[in-house]
């Protein structure tokens, strides 16, 4: 048990502290500057090492832009899940997903409309990361493809544009909410109602 215990009490070792450290600077910078304004060396200055430590963890600043949106990615979908995971109709798993994603966003100012931007400079060159903006298009496309299936939404509709569509709308309405401290609650119940009344299958 002593043993079991050490080992769990063990503190974070040197290299993966840094690491951290790093990370939480090119989070701070990135949102504040952008992609673009944003140098390595600022990173390592931020989180107060060395510039050499910076490349001892990241091969240059795409691979640690990569890895802020791959955290953030990772934290958002936590919050969808924890608010979505035991919802079963289709119009509040809907409402559950856009409270949690304004609510990340507001948490988090910034992060996600830093973490979207360029999508072209996000993915690796070997093509192994899926940007941000393609994985969350990805996943409404499939929640929606399956509530098509099951006649929750009109037949006629393309998953694909819509799921883009609201991507956009979400990420344009993080940043409304931000800038005017507009009610979370009147932002989800307006886009979910303009949404379920053109996507709902129409009645004879």
């Amino acid at each position: 048990m002593a043993t079991e215990e050490k080992v769990l009490s063990t503190p974070m070792k040197r290299g993966e502290k840094s690491r951290r450290k790093l990370l939480s600077a090119a989070r701070k910078l990135f949102v504040e500057r952008g992609y673009h304004d944003t140098r390595p060396q600022d990173i390592s200055r931020e989180a107060g090492v060395g510039h050499g430590t910076f490349y001892l963890h990241f091969a240059d600043k795409r691979e640690c832009f990569v890895s802020f949106v791959d955290e953030a990615q990772v934290e958002l979908q936590r919050e969808v899940e924890r608010y979505s995971h035991d919802v079963d109709g289709f119009e509040e798993r809907l409402r559950a997903v856009f409270e949690a994603v304004l609510k990340y966003a507001v948490a988090n100012p910034g992060v996600l409309t830093a973490a979207m931007a360029d999508p072209d400079l996000i993915g690796s060159p070997s093509g192994k990361h899926i940007p941000i903006v393609d994985r969350w298009v990805a996943n409404w496309k499939a929640f929606f493809d399956v509530s098509k299936e099951n006649g929750r939404i009109d037949p006629t509709i393309d998953t694909a544009v819509l799921a883009c569509a609201i991507v956009g709308q979400l990420n344009a309405l993080c940043i409304f909410a931000q800038k005017t401290g507009a009610s979370a609650d009147r932002i989800i119940d307006t886009l979910a109602r303009a949404f379920l009344n053109g996507i709902t299958p129409q009645q004879d």
